[in-house]
């Protein structure tokens, strides 16, 4: 009787091993198993981050390119007009020189200088109009009005208050309302200046 128990005991205990090291197998394979998983998981996100990174990072080089590209381009167009402007100032400035130092023929030398240059931006103005289209080409239209209007003004006021003699006792009275005039001018031309520059840097 003691033998057919004891023989029963060490089956059961054969079997409760057995079921046991399967159990421990079974849990050690599914531990390995989500272990890979998360693994595989886990590189899986840090690879798909990485793509992301790169992706900002052409698609930041292709923005920066084209803005580059942009802006070189407006460069390009404008960079006769703004040295145009920088020699009409030059120019204005002439003619306060020569007004101060009250000589006729220097005044009218500089004065049509002045003019020329002018006209030269004007004309630089309209073929810049005709390559732009849009807000872009709304943008420059104001400025052929304000230059013509700078034109004018100077000429009109060399024409009506230049004498035709210098008379030492009354010439900075005579000529002041043409320095006047050609100091508004030259800060109207640095004006349009800085337009043209707001203009290319965007």
């Amino acid at each position: 009787m003691v033998d057919i128990i004891s023989g029963t005991i060490n089956e059961f205990l054969d079997y409760a091993l057995a079921i046991v090291g399967l159990l421990i197998i079974y849990y050690l394979g599914m531990i390995l198993f989500y272990r890979d998983e998360a693994k595989k998981a886990k590189e899986e996100a840090d690879l798909e981050e990485r793509r992301g990174k790169f992706k900002e990072y052409v698609d930041e080089k292709i923005k920066y390119s084209k803005e580059s590209k942009e802006r070189n381009r407006k460069k390009d167009l404008v960079s006769p007009i703004r040295e145009s402007l920088v020699r009409a100032i030059e120019k204005g400035e002439e003619i306060i020189i020569h007004l101060n130092d009250a000589k006729l023929g220097e005044i009218k030398s500089s004065a049509k200088a002045f003019d020329d240059k002018l006209k030269t931006t004007w004309h630089q103005l309209r073929a810049l109009r005709r390559k732009l289209e849009g807000a872009e080409r709304s943008e420059i239209e104001p400025l052929i009005g304000e230059i013509e209007a700078v034109q004018e003004e100077v000429k009109e006021a060399i024409k009506n208050h230049l004498p035709k003699t210098v008379n030492p006792t009354t010439w900075k009275a005579d000529v002041k309302p043409i320095r006047d005039v050609v100091t508004k001018a030259r800060a109207s031309c640095g004006n349009i200046f800085k337009k043209v520059e707001t203009f290319y840097s965007k």
